[in-house]
């Protein structure tokens, strides 16, 4: 963790429901892994097919409906983003008077791939050294790549003329040396992070 020129450097937070460490895995990769163990487990896979929850008079959701039929379970697991169509339906709209974050990613090569921490800069400068409240990360892969990214909150002075890609090349800058970082090795991609619905909660509703 680094704060200016404070570095601390933390371990991985113990408790009884979760291993000792964590991992970083690309997510098309993780995706993959999890389609895997769900087929070997007996699921059965559709692809390429439009699917909106089942909504019962009471407005639970009870099932899933589709150009090929309907299926009914207790229990629906919706992994479609906060802020899709599915969502919305279920009365998940997101309160506009609430803050939300973004945030951005890339991966570059770097020889300390395999270090066994990860890394957060909690002290953001852009192009033109301008602090800006949100923090930056580097999470090695142990592929010959980092996880580089950065974010901010809504709440920040300016948020609307925030450059997201110049914020990116500004951090990478700042850390190249340190973690002898090469060029992008893909486009960076940017994402909005939803921090409030109006609805949590609620007939058909399981909170985590």
């Amino acid at each position: 963790m680094i704060a200016g020129k404070q570095v601390r450097e933390l371990d991985w937070p113990k408790t009884s429901r979760f291993p000792h460490y964590g991992a970083v895995w690309p997510r098309r990769q993780l995706d993959t892994a999890l389609m895997d163990a769900a087929s070997e487990a007996g699921a059965e896979t559709i692809y390429d097919t439009e699917v909106l929850p089942l909504i019962d008079d009471q407005g639970r959701c009870v099932g899933i409906e589709t150009p090929h039929g309907r299926w009914t379970a207790d229990l629906v697991v919706l992994a479609a983003g906060a802020q899709g169509a599915a969502a919305r339906r279920l009365g998940a709209e997101r309160d506009p008077h609430q803050p939300y974050g973004l945030a951005i990613r890339t991966y570059a090569e770097t020889p300390r791939h395999s270090d066994a921490h990860i890394e957060a800069c909690l002290t953001l400068r852009d192009g033109n050294d301008v602090a800006i409240p949100g923090y930056g990360w580097l999470f090695p892969a142990g592929d010959g790549t980092v996880n580089i990214g950065c974010g901010a909150l809504s709440t920040m002075r300016g948020f609307k003329s925030l450059n997201l890609n110049k914020l990116c090349d500004a951090y990478r800058e700042q850390m190249r040396d340190t973690w002898g970082l090469g060029p992008y090795l893909e486009r960076p991609r940017a994402w909005r992070l939803p921090m409030s619905a109006q609805r949590r909660h609620g007939p058909g509703w399981e909170q985590p």
